[in-house]
């Protein structure tokens, strides 16, 4: 059994990969396979780096990376609710684990490390979901503190709806052709 579809991402060969509530599998050449270098867990996330490889963020076992057919784990036991590949070749993962509650991957230390945000007028807490602009700023979609937005050069994260707007429990982020940001929350679908 698969289990409940939570994550999808199809890479440029075309496998699709499926992040479930039990873990990861992939389609390809019409069988789906579960992945088994990867924890049977909740898989938050799907991101394709730069150099090919797929990260996939956990609830409770961390973020893997799969290159080349091998998996390499980070922040194991760490809560994370979502994994992005920002356009300047960054990877960030929304990780309740950590006070700030995001995390970036320092690809010489090969390891995650505090960002080192600046909260101007909000205040850190859960993200559930992440989205890059046009102008490469990061969307944080915190669970019940309004709609966040990270200025990625000096990495100052400030409150770009307030609590209160209908927007809790913020669990997707995307942008439509018009670059239209879109927030699927609890309550509703928002254009923003």
């Amino acid at each position: 059994e698969s289990g409940t579809v939570q994550v999808l991402c199809e890479d440029p060969g075309h496998t699709l990969w499926i992040g479930t509530d039990s873990g990861l599998y992939r389609y390809h050449e019409n069988a789906i396979v579960r992945v088994p270098d990867i924890p049977e867990s909740q898989v938050t996330g799907l991101a394709e780096d730069r150099d090919g490889g797929l990260w996939v963020s956990t609830w409770g076992q961390g973020v893997f990376r799969i290159t080349g057919g091998t998996v390499s784990g980070f922040l194991h036991g760490h809560l994370v609710e979502a994994v992005i590949s920002s356009g300047d070749g960054r990877l960030w993962v929304a990780d309740s684990s950590t006070e700030e509650g995001m995390m970036v991957f320092n690809s010489a230390r090969r390891s995650f490390e505090s960002p080192g945000l600046s909260f101007q007028g909000c205040a850190p807490t859960r993200v559930c979901a992440l989205e890059e602009d046009g102008s490469g700023n990061l969307w944080l979609g915190p669970w019940n503190l309004g709609l966040y937005r990270m200025d990625a050069s000096t990495r100052t994260v400030r409150c770009a709806v307030p609590p209160g707007k209908g927007l809790n429990h913020i669990h997707s982020l995307t942008h439509d052709g018009a670059q239209d940001l879109l927030i699927g929350s609890a309550a509703r679908l928002l254009g923003f």
